[in-house]
């Protein structure tokens, strides 16, 4: 019979089993970035910097949107073959998700798991919707559409699922309303692809224009200068960390720190366009069921009383 000690350690163990899965090819905080002129998928080591290839050729041709989901799945939206496709990091295998899309600008993952893209599609008789992707089936549905929304880019989801998207022409970007589906315009003067949203709901921007990025007040619209950088900043992204990254028209994968505007070049990658952050893992519930049951045990683990 096992000693109470003996279970606490074999609960333990059960625990890592729980998270070991398989190894995986990303690791939390590494980067993947889309290389447009290339027709690849990288992955940027979150502390070398070294560059790997995840995924080249097959179903890519121009890869200019990446997202990560839930289970790690890399999500890319393709406008040479106008296709949204799954690739599994660990094994670079490449499967169709939807052609539903005209002409894929941007992707974000939706709280519900679905694919959010950004189309700027001129063919409908509302230009460059919001389609929302089953992720299961690739059946396609609006999200949301209208003038607010002409020739859009980036999209950015905040925790209480407010969207963000960014509109090139029009030079500002919306946010839509998790509950209520209504738009509204947050900043305005500002020429921006790469979006990033923070724990806070508050923005980050990279304007293509004026070489320059931003920190937006998403309530009041008040924008900061974080830095500016020559190279036509592109894609964005935000880590757990704080720091940003900037996929730039320079070939540079940028790290920039919104404290202080201090930017360092992280990797050289020419053709990078969209950049994601491998997000930290949340603790599953299994994890904390066995947990609690090893703290139980060892509360009730009885000691002898000193007389």
């Amino acid at each position: 019979m096992l000693s109470q000690w003996s279970l606490l350690i074999l609960l333990f163990v059960l625990c890592a089993a729980v998270h070991a899965g398989h190894a995986a090819s990303l690791a939390p905080g590494d980067l993947v970035v889309g290389n447009l002129s290339g027709g690849q998928v990288l992955r940027v080591d979150a502390t070398s910097g070294e560059v790997t290839v995840i995924a080249s050729g097959g179903l890519l041709s121009r890869p200019i949107g990446v997202a990560v989901d839930g289970s790690g799945d890399l999500i890319v939206v393709d406008n040479g073959v106008n296709a949204v496709i799954r690739i599994d990091p660990d094994t670079g295998i490449q499967s169709l998700v939807s052609e539903a899309p005209v002409n894929p600008v941007g992707v974000a993952i939706h709280p519900d798991g679905s694919i959010l893209v950004s189309d700027d599609d001129y063919s409908e008789p509302i230009r460059s919707p919001i389609k929302r992707i089953d992720p299961l089936t690739g059946a396609s549905s609006q999200f949301a559409s209208g003038s607010n929304l002409f020739a859009p880019g980036g999209i950015a989801v905040a925790q209480n699922g407010d969207v963000f998207v960014s509109s090139r022409s029009a030079r500002h970007v919306v946010r839509i309303d998790a509950a209520s589906g209504s738009q509204s315009i947050v900043a305005t003067a500002i020429s921006t692809f790469g979006i990033a949203v923070d724990p806070m709901g508050d923005l980050f921007a990279a304007d293509f224009q004026s070489d320059t990025v931003f920190h937006i007040d998403s309530m009041s619209g008040t924008k900061g200068l974080i830095a500016t950088i020559a190279g036509a900043p592109f894609g964005l992204a935000l880590a757990a960390d704080g720091h940003l990254f900037l996929a730039d028209q320079r070939g540079r994968v940028l790290r920039v720190d919104p404290s202080n505007g201090d930017w360092t070049v992280f990797a050289s990658i020419p053709g990078a366009t969209a950049v994601a952050v491998v997000p930290v893992p949340v603790p599953e519930p299994a994890t904390a069921v066995l947990l609690l049951v090893g703290l139980v045990v060892f509360k009730q683990r009885r000691v002898p009383l000193i007389r």
